[in-house]
């Protein structure tokens, strides 16, 4: 009798140890997986601090730091890019790219300055296609031509269709006479793709593609006069 008192009570001792063992051992997996979050937290943390060390790298200039500017006016509003060039986030060649701007672009002027040992750049705006907004960053005024009434048409950005207008919702030039004509449902800032045979095969943002009569376009050179 002695004996199974003996036996129960080293039994119901084993499974208080056991019990402990087992919460602690909890404890201690929870402090681990603390430990591991907040070191994932530094390591974010750190990474952060290191793009941002080398973006502002990235903005010397020949081992110093960005050259000065003198602003200065600009009397054109609108300039033609005609081949693809670099939007940069700053003036200065060692500056980081933001963007490309497609070839036939027109681009709108917000200021203008002349680069300290090299030339004028350009604080430029761009429209973005394919969400309804607009980049902004500096280019070089040799990278852009000015925008005219003779060349207007190579400006196949920002161009311009009025609410109403009857749009072709169709892919090739030969279904366009198989289309029923919709109307546009607000004024709309289009690309040119293409030009053929009066018609025009524009691109709108949200990825709409349509036909429209090249004569319904209104030209970013028109606006301004």
């Amino acid at each position: 009798m002695r004996f199974t008192r003996s036996l129960a009570l080293s039994l119901v001792f084993v499974l208080l140890l056991t019990s402990c063992s087992t919460s602690d051992n909890r404890v201690l997996q929870e402090e681990n997986d603390q430990l591991k979050q907040k070191i994932a937290d530094i390591e974010l943390e750190r990474d952060d601090y290191k793009n941002r060390l080398e973006a502002y790298d990235k903005l010397t200039y020949k081992g110093d730091m960005v050259p000065s500017i003198m602003y200065s006016d600009y009397e054109q509003t609108l300039r033609l890019i005609m081949s693809e060039g670099d939007l940069h986030i700053s003036f200065g060649v060692g500056s980081p790219i933001v963007n490309k701007i497609m070839p036939n672009t027109v681009v709108k002027v917000l200021d203008a300055g002349l680069v300290e040992g090299e030339e004028l750049w350009l604080y430029v705006e761009i429209p973005v296609y394919d969400i309804p907004a607009h980049y902004k960053g500096w280019i070089k005024e040799s990278e852009t031509v000015e925008l005219t009434k003779e060349n207007k048409k190579l400006g196949y950005d920002s161009v311009t269709i009025k609410e109403g207008v009857a749009v072709y919702t169709c892919d090739t030039f030969e279904d366009i006479q198989k289309t029923k004509a919709e109307k546009a449902p607000y004024e709309m800032s289009v690309r040119i793709e293409k030009l053929m045979s009066g018609y025009a095969y524009v691109f709108f943002a949200g990825g709409w593609n349509f036909w429209v009569k090249e004569e319904d376009i209104i030209y970013a050179y028109d606006l301004l006069n």
